[in-house]
This record gives structure tokens, C-alpha cells and sequence, in this order.
């Protein structure tokens, strides 16, 4: 059984260009922690590490009415992009390095 072929669904891989060049930038920097902006919810995370340094993921989630999965990943992208570094282990504080 053949299927015909609808010519508008077929997509062309493109090297580069508009498309490639966006994409790759975006999940370069989201991967890489090349790009320095944040996003809404990356900066309510940052403000409320900056009211309260020894804040928990626990307490992050309940404030913000979402998962700790997602304050995880949120942090983990502060973390790689230079905002934050947690100094004194799962005791210890947070500590802004960018303002």
C-alpha cells in the first residue's frame, strides 16, 4: 500500500540559514549557558534567592505554585549561565553573582 505524496508536508533539512542558525543559537545557549538573558519565571526564581540566600527548592515551588522538577531545571540554568553558586552544600546559601 502506497501513500501519496503530499509535496506542502515534505520538509528539507537546511544547513544553516535563518532557521538553523536559530535553532542552533537557541539550544546552544540554552545548553551551553552561552545567552545571558533569563526568562520571567528565571528571574522570580533569582528574586526570591536575593530575599532569602538559604531558601529550599521546596519553598521556591510553593511560592511560585510549580513543581520542584521545574525549580530544579530553573536553577540548574542560573547555575550554568553565571547568576548564582550555591556555597555550604545542601546547608549553605545561595550567592548572586550577577546583578
Amino acid at each position: 500500500m502506497s501513500f501519496p505524496i503530499n509535496i506542502e508536508r515534505i520538509i528539507i533539512p537546511n544547513k544553516g540559514g535563518a532557521i538553523g542558525g536559530a535553532m542552533g543559537g537557541a539550544m546552544g545557549g540554552a545548553i551551553g549557558g552561552a545567552i545571558l538573558e533569563l526568562t520571567e519565571r528565571q528571574n522570580e526564581v533569582l528574586s526570591i534567592i536575593a530575599e532569602d540566600p538559604a531558601i529550599s527548592y521546596r519553598l521556591i515551588a510553593r511560592h511560585l505554585n510549580i513543581n520542584e522538577s521545574a525549580v530544579l531545571k530553573h536553577i540548574n540554568i542560573l547555575k550554568e549561565k553565571g547568576f548564582i553558586v550555591r556555597k555550604g552544600g545542601t546547608r549553605g546559601k545561595w550567592e548572586i553573582l550577577i546583578n
